[in-house]
């Protein structure tokens, strides 16, 4: 065998020879088995996607809080991204001298300003040159933005709540033949 695969099996084995928490304590990968199903009483919308999406890894990400460990902080990823967009169309759906304009290039300014603020105070003032990029693709998206949120508003659209969540706590779901609430948001 070679001295990779002896380690590999270093690595994952330890479990078998013993009990889970030995193997944890001398660094072995624990895999963690599912126990019996987990009672819910609520559920996010983003939850109730993740666990149709893979059970067992809605389990480990949202019932034990694993999560992965990201080294290559170069870039955003998806959910860093998504979480910058959402703080800025958040502060242009506050601000009620300009979420109302019918003004395309009003809104975009506003949006771009927005941006410009939000991730200069997330990443400073000269972030990694990839997150830049994602920076300048966000505005782009922001742009396009400002163009249909121009038409609705010109249409007669208005901005009444933003990152806005029921207030009777969710809608009532059947999962496993148990009741779940699932809760969510609406951006806008």
């Amino acid at each position: 065998e070679s001295s990779v695969s002896q380690r590999v099996k270093q690595w994952l084995d330890p479990v078998g020879k013993g009990n889970a928490e030995e193997g944890a304590s001398k660094g072995a990968l624990v895999v963690p088995c599912r126990p019996e199903p987990v009672e819910l009483k609520t559920m996010s919308a983003t939850d109730f996607g993740a666990y149709l999406e893979c059970p067992y890894h809605w389990y480990l990400s949202r019932h034990l809080r694993l999560s992965s460990v990201e080294d290559r902080a170069r870039e955003l990823d998806a959910a860093l991204f998504g979480t910058l967009a959402h703080e800025v169309l958040e502060q242009f759906g506050v601000d009620e001298s300009v979420r109302d304009s019918v003004d395309e290039r009003e809104i975009n300014a506003s949006l771009q300003q927005c941006l410009k603020k939000t991730a200069a105070s997330r990443f400073g003032r000269r972030p990694r040159p990839m997150v830049r990029i994602q920076i300048e693709r966000l505005g782009r998206r922001l742009s396009a933005f400002a163009a249909v949120q121009a038409r609705h508003a010109g249409e007669g659209w208005r901005i009444r709540h933003v990152e806005w969540s029921p207030e009777d706590g969710g809608l009532p779901f059947q999962v496993d033949d148990q009741p779940v609430l699932i809760r969510g948001k609406i951006d806008r």
